[in-house]
């Protein structure tokens, strides 16, 4: 199978490399919440204290991991304490038990190191995260600076690499107060990064306005910018691609109007901001919209509202009417294009693998990987003719299911707020929803 193409990364930012970032990606990454309970009945009792290196179902995520990195050339992994709470991180650590072979060197004075030379360790980025943990909603989230190092500490011994690549904050839009964050969990977060712990910082969560209030409030808190990556998700797909072409002034709930007839570079985005601006690395997940752009139902948790849901569902009808599968059409729309390095799609089995390798292959095979052409241009390049017919009904503003100004999204502050009510809290209200 050929090789999943890659982008250029941290040697690509416009005001000076970040050698602290990985210098090419491949433009799918794995995202490692499927190796949980969360989004299958099949793996429903698996949990950390079941998990068990020699069930069937771990063997095929172990397999997966394999097959991801040394068939497809996948070297970006990402993953969460929160993920299985500790079930995936463990899996991973399985994983480079055999990609990445043993050697003994004992020339350390107090205990034997483990250097491991099958495929080098920097050629693998192994992305976690720290912030949210257990079930219990009392013990979901923590941002300690205690908890901070603990879980620092405890990814990398349950992922058995020497370092992790970004450790990332996780869902900082449900941390109690701002000062937390700033006096506890980003200067443990440093602390990490000097203890050569990881080497690279980075943000994530679903509202694009507190990942950048952070950003604002980390840069006056500490007088320089500590973070490499920002990591967002359901904000670059068939019903929201704000990452790119929502200005950053027009970054609230209601009436936003995306400017798609634009060249995303041209925008005030998100993503430019960070990557023009302060020479951060921006990868996108959920291309799927975590279940919506899929032949299934969504799980039952899904955060989006009715009108959402059904709206998502007319765009699968579309799609039936054109013979076209929803899913491809989604992850082919995600991946396409040239300012998002990495796009980060969930997967649990090989032939799930294959079939992104698959997709991801109509890139090359059109000169398209790297293009300097606009996001369109790449689509009519890769997609097939009734793919494009689908893809032109579901953007069509004026009578698609998406069409005029609403904002095709969620609230994540508000979900944010529901959580902390559940545990008899009221909330201080501190994120931004507008910038």
């Amino acid at each position: 199978m050929e090789p999943i193409p890659r982008r250029p990364y941290g040697t690509s930012l416009p005001n000076g490399n970040n050698e602290r970032l990985a210098k090419e990606v491949s433009i799918v990454g794995l995202g490692c919440s499927s190796f949980s309970h969360f989004f299958d009945a099949e793996s429903s009792s698996i949990s950390l204290d079941t998990l068990d290196k020699t069930n069937p179902i771990v063997q095929g995520w172990i397999k997966t991991i394999h097959f991801a990195v040394v068939e497809t050339g996948i070297n970006l992994l990402d993953t969460a304490p929160w993920y299985g709470h500790g079930t995936s991180e463990m899996v991973i650590g399985w994983a480079m038990e055999g990609l990445l072979e043993e050697k003994k060197d004992t020339t350390s004075s107090d205990k034997t190191v483990i250097s491991r030379t099958k495929i080098p360790r920097n050629q693998i980025v192994l992305n976690t995260k720290l912030g949210r943990y257990e079930a219990n909603p009392s013990e979901q989230f923590d941002f300690s600076r205690a908890m901070t190092l603990k879980s620092a500490q405890r990814s990398l011994e349950r992922m058995q690499c020497a370092y992790i690549d970004v450790l990332q904050l996780h869902d900082p839009e449900f941390a109690p107060t701002l000062q937390i964050l700033l006096e506890e969990t980003i200067p443990a977060m440093m602390e990490c990064q000097k203890k050569g712990w990881c080497r690279a910082l980075g943000l994530t969560g679903f509202p694009l306005p507190v990942q950048y209030q952070i950003f604002q409030a980390s840069l006056e808190t500490f007088g320089t910018n500590v973070w490499d990556q920002a990591l967002t998700y359901g904000h670059f797909n068939l019903h929201d691609s704000s990452l790119l072409y929502l200005p950053m002034s027009q970054q609230n709930l209601k009436g936003m109007e995306m400017l798609e007839s634009s060249s995303s570079s041209s925008i005030p985005s998100f993503r430019n901001v960070l990557v023009e601006q302060h020479s951060m690395g921006v990868l996108a997940a959920a291309p799927l919209s975590m279940g919506l752009f899929t032949p299934h139902e969504p799980p039952e948790w899904h955060p989006a509202d009715p009108p959402l849901q059904q709206a998502c569902k007319a765009a699968k009808v579309i799609c039936e009417q054109h013979n076209v599968n929803i899913a491809s059409l989604a992850i082919l729309y995600a991946i396409s294009h040239p300012d998002i390095p990495c796009t980060l799609l969930g997967m649990k089995s090989i032939e799930q693998v294959q079939a992104a390798a698959s997709l991801a292959g109509r890139l090359k095979q059109a000169n398209m990987t790297n293009s300097t052409q606009d996001h369109q241009t790449i689509l009519k390049a890769i997609l097939t003719r009734d793919e494009l017919t689908a893809l032109e009904k579901i953007q069509d503003r004026n009578n698609g299911p998406f069409a005029g100004n609403e904002h095709w999204s969620w609230d994540g502050v508000e979900g944010a707020i529901e959580f902390w009510s559940t545990l008899g809290i009221k909330m201080d209200v501190w994120q931004q929803r507008q910038l």
